[in-house]
């Protein structure tokens, strides 16, 4: 026996026990044997993932195959890619040789290959997203189509839309995918309209990419052209069997101005609820991010932390790079009361209207050692944007202003332009000891200002 004959059973069972579709959609990319000699059952996977995503549930896939089986049956999981690669190309025979005029291509654009799915903490608010965009990515167009994703900011959104690209791009060679934020999507249609290539735009979205992943949905609404382009390239991808991916901070009908065709099509595959994290995810979010910062921190002071953080997953990480900063800085270590007053001083200096942006650059500019002339001005040599971005990004930090008033104040033309230097800086505090030093440097010297 070769176990083909009860693995779909096995499958549909698991996803009945578990209230789930995803493991039946996983018959073509999991496959079974059967050792009648030492009563042993292997199940195959393509990667690592479905592996793991298998292992949670092996109690229960061994319940299942011990009342199919009738007696006590051991069970292993292995990878095995090359299995995976038959499986994935259909039926094809097994004498089919594969094909050596595969393009070379590239890796999509605006993709972070740290936004993988083995990075990213799965919790109880984030694990039917998780599953769901795992089947997306492994069977585009095949499982969930549309598959959307709603959720407050910070929660994982981007991560697991950027994760699916990641993951096409690694295990699926021939598959064409397309990443892009919705302000990326209205700015090169109107730039399409301005130069008179409308067709070459269109053409290139609907036949160079198989999947196209579309991020913060929620910034198209109210742009009524915009909007008719994007739902006239949702309806021919769909018509042409191309995988549809979205993220919003909102579900589809609760977005204000959002083209009620646009909502009907978003709403018509699955849409998942990313939902901020509990507990027990905060503390596996922190120690992941501990061992990938190299901080020490004991089991109480993660506990501490937890307990204090926003649910916000992205504020919860910057502050653990912060701690980590503050701990390096003081040479200090990081103790529940150590984090305690941390979060007290962030408290005092956060948002603090007493601080004068005028202030924030003049201090900047001296510590530098150049004009303040220079921070508000547009030259763009490396010992000028540096300070400048950190200028903005304090600012940010350190005052109650919003990011359009920020532009205003540093003369740029929008509020992206402020968003992108705060998480310019955001980035270099964390792979830069330079930068980070200078940041904390003149923020304690802020703080003593006040």
């Amino acid at each position: 026996m070769d176990g083909t004959f009860f693995w779909s059973e096995v499958l549909s069972a698991l996803g009945s026990r578990k209230n789930t579709p995803l493991f039946s959609q996983w018959q073509k990319l999991t496959s079974a044997t059967y050792d009648i000699e030492n009563n042993s059952i292997t199940i195959y996977t393509p990667n690592n993932f479905i592996k793991e995503y298998l292992l949670k549930s092996i109690e229960d896939i061994k319940s299942i195959v011990e009342s199919i089986m009738y007696k006590n049956t051991r069970i292993t999981i292995e990878i095995d890619n090359v299995r995976f690669m038959h499986l994935e190309s259909g039926d094809k025979e097994k004498t089919e040789k594969p094909s050596t005029n595969v393009p070379v291509r590239k890796k999509p654009p605006g993709i972070n290959p740290r936004f993988k799915f083995e990075n990213f903490v799965v919790g109880s608010n984030s694990q039917f997203c998780y599953a769901a965009a795992l089947s997306v990515a492994a069977r585009p167009a095949e499982s969930y189509n549309p598959f959307f994703i709603f959720g407050g900011s910070g929660l994982g959104k981007t991560h697991l839309l950027q994760s699916i690209a990641n993951y096409i791009y690694e295990y699926h060679p021939s598959t064409r995918v397309l990443y892009m934020k919705s302000e990326k999507f209205v700015g090169s249609y109107v730039d399409a309209i301005r130069n008179k290539t409308i067709n070459d735009f269109r053409k290139k979205l609907s036949d160079d990419y198989d999947v196209l992943v579309f991020d913060d949905i929620q910034f198209i609404a109210g742009k009524e052209q915009s909007q008719n382009e994007l739902f006239f390239l949702i309806s021919s991808a769909q018509e042409n069997n191309k995988q549809i991916v979205m993220a919003s901070d909102k579900f589809p009908k609760e977005i204000e101005n959002f083209d009620t065709r646009l909502q009907t099509r978003c709403c018509a595959g699955l849409i998942c609820d990313l939902k901020p994290p509990e507990f027990e995810t905060k503390v596996a979010i922190i120690k992941n991010k501990i061992v990938q910062l190299n901080i020490t921190m004991s089991e109480e002071s993660v506990n501490k932390l937890a307990g204090i953080c926003s649910n916000n997953v992205r504020e919860l990480e910057g502050e653990i790079t912060k701690i980590g900063a503050y701990a390096s800085f003081a040479n200090a270590r990081i103790t529940p009361d150590f984090i305690t007053e941390v979060f007290k001083e962030n408290k005092k200096s956060k948002k603090t209207p007493s601080i004068e942006i005028s202030t924030i650059i003049k201090k900047v500019a001296s510590f530098y050692g150049i004009h303040y002339s220079d921070i508000t001005g547009t030259e763009r040599k490396k010992e000028v944007l540096v300070p400048r971005h950190i200028s903005i990004y304090l600012a940010n930090e350190l005052t109650d202003k919003s990011f359009s008033d920020l532009a205003k104040i540093f003369r740029k033309k929008n509020h992206s332009t402020i968003i992108h230097a705060c998480k310019k800086i955001k980035t270099e505090i964390d792979r830069n000891p330079s930068i980070k030093t200078d940041v904390l440097a003149l923020i304690k010297e802020l703080n003593q200002i006040v």
